[in-house]
């Protein structure tokens, strides 16, 4: 997503777009559309989460099999899918989303597949999600 999606709630952030998109990517996307396996959206921030929560109410009806957690939430837990809003689109300012454990949780829940949602151009100038991006 674009540079400056990104909305401080408190001292934490949540991104409109990234919610759209995930939205999106779980109406239309082939494989999730498909698939009745449990798909997990993971986010590094909780207000992210509450939107996503509420941005996706109506699927959730539908799709009992997807669910939203925070990444530390999901530590210990495993889905065949996974979905990771990153929120932060400010390149040099990602915050905890640096810390190199919750990068490991957060990337290490998919059974199956991993959905990236974020921005390239903030999360490649942290060293740790460049090695990430480079490897997708």
């Amino acid at each position: 997503h674009g540079q400056g999606s990104e909305t401080a709630v408190g001292t934490s952030y949540a991104s409109i777009v990234e919610a759209a998109q995930i939205r999106e990517l779980l109406q239309t996307d082939q494989l999730l559309k498909a698939t009745l396996e449990r798909v997990k959206v993971v986010t590094l921030y909780k207000p992210q989460l509450q939107l996503l929560q509420k941005t996706c109410a109506d699927i959730v009806e539908r799709r009992p099999n997807v669910e939203f957690v925070t990444v530390d939430a999901c530590q210990g837990t495993e889905a065949p899918h996974i979905v990771l809003s990153t929120v932060r689109s400010q390149r040099g300012s990602i915050g905890f989303a640096s810390n190199p454990r919750r990068l490991n949780v957060a990337i290490s829940r998919a059974i199956k597949s991993l959905t990236l949602v974020g921005s390239a151009h903030a999360l490649g100038g942290d060293r740790n999600w460049a090695k990430v991006h480079a490897g997708f």
